[in-house]
């Protein structure tokens, strides 16, 4: 219908003063046989675009990595996790405390630690072995 307005989309009250999320993609197919080239080297500079300075100096910063779960099989590679950690770093963030605990050799309270062989331990029972189960193709003889 020629002539006709459309009426525009009224934005939320909620959205009105939101700006759109900045997606940044990096292709994973390599283009060139070059370093540059590589997808770490894609994720370097996908990670420099970003503002990490203005949201991460002074501030605590956790790197929460889901590693799957049921039938999830795929992490995420230890040397993007790596390349993420040293830029929040350099960027100015602090890990968060449970980090940056040293691990002590010393107990915690005065008591002596306790043995593993104590008797309020309880111990397991030896499995029992099953007998052997003969497999229905090897006790056939063939049939001429």
């Amino acid at each position: 219908m020629a002539g006709t307005k459309r009426k525009s989309a009224k934005k939320s009250p909620a959205r009105a003063g939101a700006k759109a999320a900045l997606v940044l993609f990096a292709p994973a197919a390599v283009q060139r046989l070059e370093a540059k080239a590589t997808l770490p080297a894609k994720f370097q500079r996908m990670l420099d675009r970003l503002p990490l300075k203005r949201v991460c100096k002074d501030a605590t910063v956790a790197v929460k990595i889901h590693v799957g779960g049921h039938l999830g099989f795929t992490t995420i590679p230890p040397l993007f996790v790596r390349i993420l950690v040293q830029k929040v770093k350099d960027a100015g963030a602090r890990p968060p405390p449970a980090a940056t605990r040293p691990r002590s050799s010393a107990p915690p309270s005065s008591a002596p630690p306790a043995s593993r062989t104590s008797s309020s331990t309880p111990t397991r029972s030896p499995t029992r072995r099953s007998k052997p189960s003969r497999c229905a193709a090897t006790s056939r003889t063939p049939t001429p």
